[in-house]
């Protein structure tokens, strides 16, 4: 017995021997057990919607290094209007960065301070073009155009961790700029002066926006140390909720009465939990209440989002907790719906959940970050796919198609480096009414329910449907209309040239803003409709006439060069021979105006014309029937050649087979007589 092929086995306290292809089957039988249980356990534990979702899966596409960690969370927005949105983001190297849809480094501002707070873009002075907010702790909130120079900076006096909220709050027409420090609440102008300062205010959070009593104006609704506050639109008036140690809170009417409700996680001294406030009367009361989920937590928690996940309608609540792992979807009352844990490994909650339908079945999906990885699950809390990584997520993710491919990229802060994450196994993605930190790169604290990248309140302000991503139904989401294509998002055709403005763009590629494309006096759908020319060229012909010119001054055809097809452009007729476009001889003289050019002769002359003109016809060759023929005597031989004109030719053919036909004849006859 050979003793290397047996293997000792202990078990419990005892030793088993066994032979090598034994120990092989067994353990073959232990891995396809222990497979079929795994996968059993994660079918038990998830609800799959569609098979999109079990192919679904999640790969880098690519990294951008910064010197330092990432906090912060990029915002993304058209901001050269090339169509793809560009990503803004800081970093704990003092700068602040902006990077294209493919990851290269177009531009950074440096600061003196670690830059934790997250972009806020907009467009702050209503001249068409997008504005970048972001803070730094050296007290500074920057104000930076589209390609990275300073507009204007503002010191708040304290470190700015806080991301910045943009919003109209005097009803003037113009947005306002809300942030908060370690000591101070401001509201800016767009210049960046001051409108309003609020002192001796903790705000360590972000604040958002909502009219909470009614008024018809816009509150400002922040987190200090130990209560939830909110400050009247001009810091007239103060409202007090006690509250310890609470964490940014979202804005919604999540029971549709018609009145704006505050969802906040706080007051961890007591055990923690997740408030839904609804503000009364001018001041908090413990009735304003509506309804506490209590969560049990001893340090910082993100906030929670909010959507309409199961289409019915209201809105649900995902909540994460932070110290059991879980993840809690609450309806509008608070009720737990579903809760969903970790499949493989405890991991922290370092920030907030987004809410995107990745693979466009109908139904926003969660995607989660932990400390080392990014889940993502159903509406119904069912495991769609992972990504995992050794480093550390600090900042929240943001889903969008940054490169037009129409699938969605999740981009997040990881380590010091910036990634994309790509979409794999899916047809296509759907709606987003969580994209981003806060709801939307305007930081309101509102959801976005259109899922056109304008948050809810901000549709409020440019007078859209919050419930409709193409209000005017030109084939153009609101944002698109109001940052890429400055068109009119409550008009489908803003230079009334009866061609819809996304038609414009994306079929004819003609100029919405500009119902003249070419600038050659005639309406762009004239051209494309009733003259079939170019809008894009105002010389569709390329005869050196306009093509305004060629309909209402000279009566030719503005798609073809040459109308009277006399072989001269209508622009050299006109412009340099003065001869008649329409008139293949313009003097009637019997010769083209392009032959009287080419030989000399005046084409506008009738009695100077060519004279002689030789017109060469082509050779024609006539080949004889193959019959030899013996020339007559008077032949000439040249050369050893025989010459025979047509005619001799013919004349000796034909004499010959009369000749054959008549010894053929004879012969016959003389035959028939001698029998």
């Amino acid at each position: 017995m050979n003793s290397s092929n047996y293997y000792i086995v202990i078990i419990g306290v005892g030793t088993l021997k066994i032979s090598k292809n034994k120990l092989l089957s067994i353990f073959l039988v232990f891995c396809i057990l222990l497979k079929f249980n795994f996968t059993n356990e994660i079918k038990d534990d998830s609800d799959f919607s569609d098979d999109l979702q079990i192919n679904a899966s999640m790969s880098q596409k690519w990294a951008f290094d910064t010197g330092n960690f990432i906090e912060s969370t990029p915002a993304a927005a058209d901001l050269n209007a090339d169509g793809y949105l560009e990503i803004v983001f800081g970093s704990n190297d003092n700068k602040i960065y902006c990077i294209n849809h493919l990851g290269a480094h177009l531009w950074n501002y440096t600061t003196s301070g670690d830059v934790v707070s997250s972009a806020s873009i907009a467009d702050i002075d209503s001249d068409g073009y997008l504005e970048i907010l972001i803070g730094s702790n050296d007290n500074y909130l920057y104000c930076l155009n589209s390609t990275g120079s300073l507009i204007w900076s503002f010191n708040t006096g304290g470190d700015v961790l806080s991301s910045p909220a943009i919003a109209d709050l005097n009803n003037d027409g113009l947005l306002e700029i809300i942030v908060g420090t370690a000591n101070s609440l401001n509201c800016l102008f767009s210049n960046g002066t001051v409108f309003w300062s609020s002192s001796e205010i903790y705000v360590y959070t972000s604040p958002v926006i909502a009219d909470m009593n009614n008024d018809g104006y816009q509150d400002v609704v922040i987190v200090d140390h130990m209560s939830v506050r909110i400050i009247g639109n001009d810091n007239s008036w103060d409202s007090h909720f006690e509250m310890s140690e609470s964490i940014s809170p979202v804005i919604a009417d999540v029971d549709q009465d018609g009145l704006k409700d505050i969802l906040v996680i706080g007051d961890s001294y007591n055990g923690g939990g997740l408030y839904c406030l609804e503000l009364s009367g001018d001041d908090f009361s413990i009735s304003d209440i509506k309804w506490f989920y209590p969560i049990n937590y001893d340090y910082s928690h993100p906030s929670p989002v909010v959507g309409v996940l199961d289409n019915d309608g209201t809105y649900e609540i995902i909540v994460c907790k932070y110290q059991n792992e879980i993840l809690t979807c609450l309806d509008h009352l608070g009720v737990v719906e579903w809760e969903e844990g970790l499949l493989d490994v405890m991991e922290l909650y370092y920030s907030s959940p987004a809410l995107a339908d990745i693979d466009n079945n109908g139904y926003l999906d969660i995607i989660v970050p932990f400390e080392s990885s990014i889940w993502c699950y159903n509406n119904n809390g069912g495991y769609i796919t992972a990504f995992h990584t050794v480093n550390l997520w600090l900042s929240s993710p943001i889903v969008v198609d940054i490169d037009l491919d129409g699938f969605s990229e999740i981009l997040i802060g990881l380590g010091d480096d910036l990634v994309c994450i790509g979409l794999s196994g899916v047809t296509s993605y759907g709606s987003s009414q969580w994209s981003t930190l806060y709801g939307s790169i305007f930081h309101t604290g509102h959801a976005d329910r259109d899922s056109d990248y304008l948050d809810d309140l901000t549709e409020e302000f440019y007078g859209t449907d919050k419930n409709n991503n193409d209000t005017d139904i030109d084939l153009l989401l609101d944002m698109e209309e109001l940052f890429t294509y400055q068109t009119d998002p409550l008009n489908n055709d803003t230079d009334s040239d009866l061609l819809l403005d996304g038609v414009e763009s994306f079929e004819y590629y003609t100029n919405p803003l500009n119902n003249d494309t070419d600038a050659d006096n005639l309406n762009d759908w004239d051209e494309i409709f009733k003259y079939s020319s170019n809008p894009l060229s105002n010389d569709s012909d390329s005869d050196d006439l306009l093509d305004w010119d060629e309909i209402n001054i000279y009566g030719t055809n503005l798609t073809n060069s040459d109308t009277d097809l006399d072989g001269l452009q209508d622009g050299e007729e006109i412009l340099t021979y003065s001869t008649d476009p329409l008139l293949y001889d313009t003097d009637f003289d019997g010769y083209s105006d392009s032959l009287e050019i080419s030989e000399g002769t005046d084409p506008l002359d009738p009695f100077d014309y060519p004279e002689h003109t030789t017109i060469t016809l082509p050779p024609v060759t006539v080949t004889p029937p193959p019959i030899t023929a013996i020339p007559p005597p008077t032949t000439i031989t040249h050369n050893n050649t025989i010459t025979i004109t047509v005619e001799t030719g013919i004349i000796i053919t034909t004499t010959a087979i009369t000749a054959a036909i008549i010894l053929s004849t004879i012969v016959i006859l003389s035959r028939k007589r001698r029998k």
